[in-house]
């Protein structure tokens, strides 16, 4: 007999029986094999042999994706994307240094599409679905009130730097901005109001990088100079 507790976040929504499921070391391969059935919080199914056993109620998954921009179109870079079923149940990701998300999620089903600033409040929200098939949805414009921080990266002798980064600091949480010909952008949700930021930049073709430069927040768009 074979008992499995039910995590509390889940034991409302859980169903009252579950396919049980054993890793097969030969295929590599999770195989169902009988169920489990739901006592309280645990589940409880009886087994014919010992390996790696799991409850699972399988899902069939499809992926989307889409960016998050500015009302000026600026893609909003390292920003925490959450996507609820129905059920009660969510998972999460970070937009890339242009905006961009993509994951799975469940099929045919509608869900709330939700965009959190750094305070892990709901800078935008959204019904979305069902889906069945790869879907993007292209830009979403957050707007609330963004900043964006922008200037040129030079090396030693002044030249633009042609390949590399700048890290961005910002309430304790690390962003990146790409440096294109020598210009950089990096455009975020600045909930907390923050006063300043703290920019590294990095040269990849010398493998050097500069010191921390502290830079004063004022205004939505904020020029660091080099």
């Amino acid at each position: 007999t074979l008992s499995v507790n039910i995590p509390a976040s889940i034991l409302a929504t859980a169903p009252a029986t579950i396919p049980l499921w054993y890793f097969n070391d030969s295929t590599g391969l999770w195989k169902q094999e009988g169920s489990a059935l739901k006592t309280g919080d645990t589940y409880i199914g009886t087994v014919s042999h010992f390996t790696f056993w799991n409850c699972d109620d399988p899902f069939e998954y499809v992926k989307i994706k889409a960016r998050i921009v500015n009302n000026a179109g600026l893609p909003v870079a390292v920003t925490k994307v959450m996507i609820t079923a129905a059920n009660g149940s969510n998972a999460y990701d970070y937009t890339d240094n242009n905006g961009y998300v993509d994951g799975f999620v469940p099929k045919n089903e509608v869900l709330v599409f939700k965009v959190l600033n750094t305070c892990n409040q709901p800078a935008y929200s959204s019904n979305i679905g069902p889906f069945n098939v790869l879907t993007d949805l292209g830009n979403i414009t957050i707007t609330q009130n963004t900043t964006t921080v922008y200037g040129t990266a030079v090396s030693c002798t002044n030249a633009a730097v042609t390949d590399g980064y700048v890290q961005v600091t910002l309430n304790g949480s690390v962003g990146f901005a790409g440096i294109i010909n020598g210009n950089f952008s990096y455009t975020f949700l600045n909930c907390n109001n923050s006063t300043t930021a703290q920019l590294l930049a990095v040269d990849n073709n010398t493998l050097k990088q500069g010191y921390n430069v502290t830079v004063n927040l004022a205004g939505n768009n904020v020029n660091a100079g080099a």
